[in-house]
């Protein structure tokens, strides 16, 4: 009990109550409540840099603060993480004060390093080709996310990774509460599948999947590095809540990553000899693919592709321009198109500006009339048909490097997202920039910087 009181007093376990109003501000930042989130956070942050500037509180107490909110505020409405980015990068630029020049040489910069590159490649693009510089901020995290990561290790600053995981998982928990309840009070609650239980934080399903399939993710490692979120039976049940919320909101493409994931976890948790884990994992693994695809939003995704099927098997033009307008039409048109683009200018590409819109303006012109502009939803394609095929291989590269310098555990993660880029341009979004190289940069920074883990 005094070891509890001790820690209480020390604030180990609460926050002042300027940084707890900060945390209330960003929770919330809905559509409705936007604004008034926005000004009660920068009117709070401009006394916090006072209280900084006064000593009142530490520099690590700010940062931590603030990277924990960056993190916390990754899936609320609008660019509030955006706002709270630059916070902590005009809190390095001009409150901090390098004073270790001799071991910042010895400090690895090669994973920021890489993405500034990737940004640097894209904004070469976006210059080469017209309309130039078109779209360039959509971009920004790939630029401020490595900057804040090298800042953070240039001036020794640490964070706990585990923390950081439970703080993302405590953010979806309380969003999805608060969904729940808007959906109650709005009456769009649905006992089918509900595509549109998330636009009150305006983000699609797929989005929001993607959100609560990172928070399965994370219990998950967490568990393989003998830890927990709460404890193994709570977390066992957020497992399963999340899991049935993802077939609910009918996020596919992120059920289907989550269950490689678990299937995946399961493998590295059981103590069987490699001849019985590998034929049941692959049994079990195609059983729930094809116990899930029973579900309505599966279903109705086969006969959208049985139908497409049919149509460009027996050349029926005529039946494809007349739903051109229809998901599976649109994802097969946009792949078709991107592919010819792909095969036409392979070495530098289209523009990453150019992607959704010529693409989507050429398949108009072809007679779809009903089509309307959407991106590849293939990240892979996506980069191949705007970078070209030295931007692509450079991305692939990325990838290997991350992948590498993962552990065996945080790996997880990383499998998630590249299974979700089959069918979904995740990068070129915020929310899917910022979440990924936040927490694939602090995995990396775990096991090559010395940052607390507990």
């Amino acid at each position: 009990m005094r070891s509890l009181l001790n820690n209480i007093y020390t604030r180990k376990y609460i926050l002042d109550v300027f940084s707890l109003m900060l945390f209330i501000s960003v929770s919330i930042c809905f559509q409705e409540s936007y604004k008034l989130a926005f000004f009660l956070v920068i009117g709070i942050s401009i006394y916090q840099f006072y209280r900084l500037k006064k000593e009142i509180i530490t520099k690590n107490y700010f940062f931590t603060t603030y990277f924990y909110l960056l993190i916390y505020s990754s899936v609320f409405y609008g660019s509030m993480h955006k706002i709270i980015l630059i916070i902590l990068l005009v809190f390095f630029w001009f409150f901090i004060k390098n004073e270790n020049k001799e071991k910042e040489k010895h400090k690895n910069y090669y994973p920021e390093i890489l993405v500034l590159a990737l940004f640097g490649l894209i904004f070469l693009s976006t210059l080469v080709f017209t309309p130039r510089l078109k779209n360039i901020d959509i971009y920004i995290y790939y630029l401020l996310i490595p900057l804040l990561f090298i800042n953070i290790k240039k001036n020794g600053f640490q964070f706990s990774v585990l923390k950081s995981m439970k703080v993302l998982i405590t953010s979806i928990l309380i969003v999805s509460f608060l969904l729940f309840f808007m959906n109650l009070y709005f009456n769009t609650f649905s006992m089918s599948i509900n595509t549109f239980f998330s636009k009150y934080l305006e983000v699609t399903h797929v989005y929001y999947g993607m959100f609560l399939g990172i928070c399965i993710s994370f219990i998950l490692i967490l568990n393989l590095n003998k830890n927990n979120y709460i404890n193994v039976y709570v977390d066992a049940l957020i497992v399963i809540l999340f899991s049935l919320l993802l077939l609910y909101i009918g996020a596919r493409i992120s059920f289907i990553a989550i269950m490689f994931v678990l299937l995946i976890f399961a493998f590295q948790k059981l103590t069987l000899s490699m001849y019985f884990k590998t034929p049941l994992f692959f049994i079990v693994l195609f059983s729930l693919l094809f116990f899930g695809g029973k579900t309505p939003r599966f279903q109705k995704g086969i006969r959208g592709i049985e139908k497409v099927y049919e149509s460009v098997k027996t050349n029926n033009k005529k039946d494809i321009v007349a739903n051109s307008w229809s998901n599976m039409y649109q994802r097969f048109l946009v792949t078709k198109y991107t592919i010819e683009e792909i095969k036409n200018h392979y070495v530098f590409g289209i523009g990453i500006q150019n992607v959704a819109t010529k693409i989507s303006k050429k398949i108009r012109k072809d007679g779809f009339i009903y089509f309307e502009t959407i991106n590849p939803h293939n990240q892979y394609l996506h980069f191949m048909v705007g970078l070209g095929i030295f931007g692509f291989i450079y991305f692939i590269y990325m990838l290997c490097v991350f992948l590498k310098g993962t552990t065996n555990f945080t790996f997880l993660f990383i499998l998630f997202f590249l299974i979700t880029m089959l069918t979904e341009s995740i990068l070129v979004r915020g929310k899917g920039m910022s979440l990924f190289f936040l927490f694939t940069l602090s995995f990396l920074m775990n096991k090559t910087f010395n940052t607390v883990n507990d």
